[in-house]
């Protein structure tokens, strides 16, 4: 007999398997009976459905043709593993079965045994910590990668004991897991829900890395496989192949569909806007020029609350709020520019021996996504060309406003469309000097619009740089904001706008108590200053939940009605992929070709990239404005919301994809391509070289977009079900949700598709 008839034939009977899933089975069904005829709603015949699935599952994945299958196919192997650690284990849980079991125990042996057993200390404690989600994930983690390395698991192949405890381990510590996330009776962990969000990600970091180690590695791991027999004429790297593949996807889904379910839990739990929109009419949004009618009086209110906050924690919130910090970061980072300029005007023309070839556009960028996605807008914070920007308004002391005809982000997404052709068509990272030029032009200009006009009119209406950051920071897990509401409605004074003797206030016109997200936020803690009442701080927030917000905010008014805000957002978008492909082999073919036509050819070529990017993305957003709101049954809705405000609110919930785009492909520079090792060579400072193998950073890469389209797919889902009159009906929900949904996962595959290309190591070299 072959050896696949022989494995297909192999269903057996183990009754160290087989009884015990029956004993459960049965225990499992009694209790739930009993609870079920008291507790219907706690207990609703799901439960059991599921419950007796896990069981299923675990008998599938042991005593099926599974099993035998594995010692032939990592494959087959390897849905195995997935079957014990991903499919059965929640499924079991969501049964809540501890109740169950213990209700249909006999009563006399509840309370003679199990009942002790269960109240004893050292085991309460002893149990807490196995289902803390830290000690879980790093069990779960330890026994995913160990026994997958290579000496463990062929040693399991060929024991068969060894090969059982295999499989204990992956359920045990796979039920220990799943607990924190499906909180479990009678233990429940206090982990918030963003938290556990993040551990299911981090888990799928974890599963990515061995993934792709299973498909990259470009030869057959396990000796097992490779000297054993070959069924069905897959070789052995085509089956590791295979396994990794396996691992990868369905293995993902296991992990990001929870995180999805929690993330709109999360995201609904309460409304977006908190309490902002009850503080004040919307008449009383406040301007410069509304800043000298606020009354004076100050009204007795309370010290904030001490709720959790980056500026409270012991050492580091004291030296983040002294000014003399910032302005020692912002002078670094001036010396740094003035190091970059020196080097480009006068160090040498390669882009690789030279700071203005490395440091701005490999470093710096790298560094500044690290920073938006840990903290927030970091780099504003320590920004250098607010030193002359200081000067300006010291020595000029401006009066006057910007004119009225720019304050908006009209400009400001021209000059970042403008710098994103520019740096392309003339291949800025190569060209140290011209750098240098841009680095002088920025002090140049901040130093004459600030020093011209009042407010901070560069970083609000002209800065690229500072447009960029507002817009990424909507995934950004920190915000300057108000810790308790209640204290706002009782002052008087609004010295966070307004400011007082010793401290200005926001000088970008940010209205704390009405703000909503970082956009226009610089960080510079003004407001944490001149607040009074220590109510101001840096605080923890659910990243993207800011574009959720459909009331006025501050300076800018309702953020779906601001068709300039919508371009500015879908030109990061959008711009990220055209940014990315640019660097790809097809598309670098494309512009040499252009530049072989002429001088001005590699611009002519740039041109038709992006307007072919951003025109593509023009059209698929007016195809799914229309397509979204055919989904509306009740026509009042559509005429109460314009095809403008339903393009500028589902729009934004598209920049965590674009944010993940930015952040893979700078990440590529900072972790594979750049180095400033060989100019510290070159200036006789010791260096530490960072290099990551191209595979782990394509792994980074797709976890980035993962992540991303993760955050995008939640956030069109909690538009589409917000209706101008409530919550929409679910079937309507996912019609305006799907074509919304099908563009983000277009998006994605592009994202996917320019990661796989050969990408040029720009200023490397």
């Amino acid at each position: 007999m072959s050896a696949e008839a022989l494995a297909f034939s192999s269903w057996r009977w183990d009754s160290g398997v087989a009884i015990p899933l029956m004993v459960a089975a049965w225990l499992y069904w009694l209790g739930w009976r009993k609870l079920h005829s008291e507790r219907p709603r706690r207990y609703p015949s799901a439960r059991l459905i599921s419950f007796i699935a896990g069981l299923s599952l675990v008998a599938l994945a042991i005593l099926s043709p599974f099993d035998a299958f594995g010692g032939l196919l990592l494959a087959s192997h390897m849905i195995q593993h997935l079957l014990l650690m991903m499919a059965a284990p929640p499924l079991l849980l969501l049964g809540q079965p501890i109740l169950p079991i213990v209700r249909a125990l006999p009563a006399c042996f509840v309370r003679t045994v199990f009942a002790p057993f269960l109240h004893a200390a050292g085991l309460r404690r002893w149990c807490s910590f196995l289902v803390h989600p830290v000690a879980a994930w790093l069990l779960y983690n330890a026994m995913a990668v160990g026994w997958h390395l290579p000496a463990f698991y062929d040693a399991a192949l060929r024991n068969k004991g060894l090969h059982e405890l295999e499989h204990l381990c992956f359920l045990v510590t796979a039920l220990l897991f799943w607990w924190p996330v499906i909180q479990v009776w009678p233990t429940a962990t206090r982990w918030p829900k963003a938290a556990i969000v993040g551990y299911l990600a981090a888990a799928d970091v974890v599963n990515t890395a061995l993934s792709a180690f299973l498909v990259f590695s470009g030869h057959a791991l396990y000796a097992t496989y490779r000297d054993g027999p070959r069924i069905w004429g897959f070789s052995a790297l085509d089956d590791q192949i295979a396994a990794g593949v396996i691992m990868w996807v369905p293995g993902s889904v296991a992990y990001l569909l929870p995180a999805v379910v929690l993330a709109m839990q999360m995201l609904s739990a309460t409304s977006p806007d908190g309490n902002a929109s009850r503080l004040v009419r919307p008449s009383e949004f406040l301007g410069t020029a509304e800043k000298a009618a606020i009354p004076l009086k100050i009204a007795p209110v309370k010290r904030a609350k001490r709720d959790w906050d980056l500026l409270r924690l012991p050492a580091l919130g004291g030296i983040l709020r002294a000014p003399l910090f910032r302005r020692g970061l912002q002078v670094v980072m001036f010396a740094l520019a003035a190091l970059v300029m020196w080097d480009g005007w006068f160090g040498p023309p390669v882009a690789g021996l030279n700071l203005a070839g490395i440091l701005p556009w490999i470093e710096w960028r790298g560094l500044l996504v690290i920073g938006l996605l840990v903290v927030g807008n970091v780099f504003c914070f320590a920004c250098p060309f607010l030193l002359t920007r200081e000067a300006g308004k010291r020595l000029f002391g401006p009066r006057r406003r910007w004119p009225k005809a720019l304050r908006s982000k009209w400009f400001a997404a021209g000059l970042l469309t403008a710098f994103l052709v520019t740096y392309e068509s003339f291949g800025l990272w190569s060209r140290p000097a011209w750098t240098a030029w841009i680095v002088a032009g920025y002090f140049v200009a901040a130093f004459t619009v600030d020093g011209l006009f009042e407010g901070l009119s560069f970083c609000k209406y002209v800065c690229p740089i500072g447009q960029f950051n507002f817009v990424a920071s909507v995934v950004s897990p920190f915000e300057v904001k108000v810790k308790d509401m209640s204290i706002c409605r009782a002052c008087r004074t609004y010295d966070c706008i307004r400011g007082n003797q010793n401290h200005r206030g926001c000088e970008l016109d940010l209205f704390q108590p009405l703000k909503q997200g970082s956009f226009d936020c610089t960080f510079c803690l003004d407001c944490v200053a001149a607040c009074p009442h220590l109510n101001v701080g840096v605080l923890p927030v659910v990243p993207g939940r800011a574009v959720l917000v459909e009331q006025r905010r501050t300076s800018i008014g309702r953020l779906a009605r601001r068709w300039d805000w919508t371009v500015l957002g879908l030109v990061f978008t959008a711009g990220a992929f055209v940014n990315a492909a640019a660097m790809t082999g097809p598309v670098g073919e494309f512009l040499m070709k252009a530049q072989s036509l002429g001088a001005m050819g590699r611009l002519g070529g740039t041109v038709a990239l992006y307007g072919a990017g951003f025109g593509v993305t023009a059209l698929a957003l007016a195809v799914c404005v229309r397509l979204s709101r055919l989904g509306d049954t009740d026509f009042s809705l559509c005429l109460e919301t314009s095809r403008k405000e339903t393009a500028g609110s589902y729009s934004w919930a598209l920049a965590p994809l674009g944010m993940a785009m930015w952040s893979g492909h700078s990440l590529f520079h900072l972790l594979q391509a750049g180095s400033v090792g060989t100019v510290l060579e070159r200036l006789a400072v010791p260096h530490v070289t960072l290099s990551v193998g191209p595979d782990a950073v394509f792994s980074l890469q797709l976890v980035l977009l993962g992540v991303g389209m993760l955050m995008s797919s939640v956030l069109l889902w909690q538009k589409a079900s917000a209706g101008p009159k409530g919550q929409r009906p679910w079937l309507e929900t996912l019609r305006a949700w799907t074509p919304w949904a099908a563009f983000a996962a277009a998006l994605y595959v592009a994202g996917v598709w320019v990661f796989l290309q050969p990408m040029e190591m720009r200023g490397a070299g």
